[in-house]
Order: C-alpha cells, then structure tokens, then sequence
C-alpha cells in the first residue's frame, strides 16, 4: 500500500514520514478524491473549520511542501496543478481508504447476489485494511470528523455483512469471537446484541445467548435510555423455546435464510 490514511498517515509503509500536521491534512485531503481535481476552496475546508485569510497563500505552501517531501517516495510526481487546484494522482487500490470502500461494496454486493463465500472473503480483506481511528495524525477539522463518521458507517457495515455471509455458511463457533467484540464496540446498536444471541444459541451455547439478552437489555437502558425492540423481545422467546428456525431467521434477508437444522 503506497499510502495509508487508516489510522497514521503513512508512505511507503511508514518509510517516509511527514511531519507537518497541515501538510498531512492536505495529502488526506487530496487522498478522499484520488484522481480527481479538488478545488482551494474545498482543499481548505478540508484543513480549516474557519479558514484564516492567509488560507490560499499557505495551501500553496503546504503543496510545495508535500511535494518536495514525497520526491523520495513511489508517490514522486503524483500531486500536481489542475484547474483551480490540485490533483493526486494514483491507483485507488494503493491508497488505504479508496481500497476500503471498494471492497466492502463490492462485498456487500456479493452477499446480495448469495454469494456468501466470496462476500466473507472480500469483506474480510477490507476489514483487515482497518485501523482505529482513521485520521489519527491529522488537523481535527469537521469535515475530517464527518470523513471519520462516514468510514466508521461503513466499517460497521463491512463487520455486519461478514458476519451475515459466515452465517449463511454455517461457521458459528468460528464466528463467536467476532460477533462478541462487535457487540463490545456497538453496544448502542440493537442488532449487534442480536447477533450475539443468534450465534451464541446456533454455536450450541443458549445460556450464553440468553445472558447476552440480559446484558444487551443493561446496557441499552442503562447507557442509552432505550429499551429491547419487538424483535429482540421476539429472538429472546425463541431461544427460550428452542426455536432454531426463527432464531436463523433473525435479521436475515428472506431470500437468504439457511434451512434450520
């Protein structure tokens, strides 16, 4: 990967730094819309919450700066002028968050067309391209917050839709793990709790599936003033009543329902 923005900003593997925070802002900046123009205007949006008048006159210094910086590097040349801005030029399966987001589409993509084996392996190399928080060395603007919030979406998604496809392939024990750190993270989501009772009670554990019920219902009132939904009320009586068939069903598509065993 020639450049990394998932977590520290990093070229080259980390063999070239940048030191300068602005600096890093701009290179991340240009990285959200690899191969295509962005504009100063947009550029310094991207830096600054309240651009300062000297905005224009240091973004041209910080791209001067990058690009002296990056001579050294594979990404030699690869920011440059256009029409009203800059540029960085670069296969988007060399940059971090562009190869992110084309593997959880084209994941969850898969997963709509049943085809859970591929989905769980595309989904999972993007999920191993992750690293908490993206941004970390970066200028705190809002616009880079919201960047954060958008790839945090979509991380959730990715880590929902693996944990769908290895469902559909019946890897619950393998699964556990996953599905119990998922639920630590997203304690607020409902359905991560669901998951967990779903695949604690499908790996052969229904005590453990009703204590994650118990847990899921502390920490949703107790954390969030919320309480459990219809439909988790409903996974609960059937893992009471050993109700393999709607206990499967639980947040799975119609269309992709394994048959109970």
């Amino acid at each position: 990967m020639r450049l990394t923005i998932l977590g520290d900003l990093r070229v080259d593997d980390g063999t070239t730094g940048i030191e300068r925070r602005m600096v890093r802002g701009l290179l991340a900046g240009l990285a959200i819309n690899v191969n295509e123009a962005v504009c100063s205007a947009r550029l310094c949006e991207r830096i600054w919450d309240r651009p300062p008048k000297s905005a224009p006159a240091n973004l041209r210094s910080y791209a001067a700066e990058l690009r002296k910086q990056l001579r050294c590097t594979s990404l030699r040349g690869a920011v440059r002028r256009d029409t009203g801005g800059l540029r960085l030029t670069l296969d988007p399966d060399d940059c971090d968050v562009s190869a992110f987001t084309r593997l959880v589409r084209h994941g969850h993509d898969l997963l709509r067309r049943d085809r859970a084996e591929e989905a769980a392996s595309t989904l999972g190399e993007a999920l191993r391209l992750w690293h908490d928080p993206p941004y970390a060395t970066l200028p705190g603007s809002t616009w880079l917050m919201l960047e954060f919030d958008r790839l945090r979406d979509l991380m959730n998604q990715a880590r929902e839709d693996r944990i769908t496809a290895q469902l559909l392939l019946r890897r619950y024990e393998g699964l556990l793990p996953e599905v119990r750190r998922h639920a630590a993270l997203f304690q607020d989501r409902e359905r991560s709790w669901g998951r967990l009772m779903q695949v604690s009670y499908l790996a052969g554990d229904q005590v453990g599936a009703l204590a994650a019920f118990d847990r899921a219902t502390e920490a949703l009132s107790d954390n969030f003033g919320l309480d459990p939904s219809p439909a988790l009320r409903r996974l609960h009586l059937a893992i009471l009543q050993h109700d393999e068939e709607a206990i499967t069903a639980y947040c799975m598509p119609a269309t992709q329902i394994p048959a109970a065993t």
